[in-house]
């Protein structure tokens, strides 16, 4: 394991473990959507750390940008949660299936630019998305703060790894980018925790019947 790989990774459990604990609060139910898709994307990442076959690697693989876009339609432009899940989660069967039974056992410069073209998708969903949270000219609350810098760190990988030279070439450095947003969305949602715990002046232990 590389030292960006490590960073990376604790960083990304530190910002899932506070976005549990921000959702998990009567104040936020809000950031629910959040604690969840930061849920999702760690356990794909930790069951690709164990070295499955590279065809499930690859399927998991495509998980990320689909969520990042589930994550941004429900979050940013406000579609209804069970639609919006319900289709990522066909979406990704579907490409998960296709990835399992046609990919080639090694490195394919095809497979390759379908992926990238699966991350172009992603990021025009998300910016479909922005475009709705734009129109509401408001400030964006912590919820769609952490969408925004996870869509900021889609597009640092896009600009970095993948169009840095050969792809897969330069993945260290999509681990310090990610490093850095993980780092800087558990900060964002560690200050609302505080901010909360001040304007509230306790910090109860169950959630209130019915919220």
């Amino acid at each position: 394991m590389t030292a960006g790989e490590l960073a990376a990774r604790l960083a990304f459990l530190l910002a899932a473990l506070s976005a549990r604990r921000l959702a998990r609060t009567p104040f936020l139910p809000s950031h629910r959507p959040v604690a969840r898709a930061l849920a999702f994307t760690w356990a794909c990442d930790a069951l690709r750390g164990l070295g499955p076959p590279l065809g499930a690697t690859r399927a998991l693989y495509v998980a990320f940008p689909v969520i990042s876009a589930a994550l941004a339609l429900e979050v940013l432009g406000r579609l209804p949660r069970t639609r919006t899940w319900a289709a990522a989660g066909g979406a990704w069967a579907g490409i998960a299936a296709v990835v399992l039974v046609a990919s080639p056992p090694r490195r394919d410069p095809g497979l390759a630019a379908a992926f990238l073209a699966l991350h172009f998708v992603s990021l025009g969903v998300q910016a479909l998305a922005v475009a709705a949270l734009a129109l509401r000219r408001r400030a964006p609350t912590v919820t769609e703060l952490v969408a925004l810098l996870l869509l900021a760190g889609d597009i640092a990988e896009l600009v970095g790894p993948w169009l840095h030279g050969a792809v897969a070439e330069d993945w260290e450095l999509a681990r310090w980018q990610w490093t850095v947003v993980y780092l800087s969305i558990t900060a964002v949602q560690a200050r609302r925790v505080r901010w909360l715990r001040t304007v509230r002046g306790s910090w109860p232990s169950a959630r209130p019947a019915g919220s």
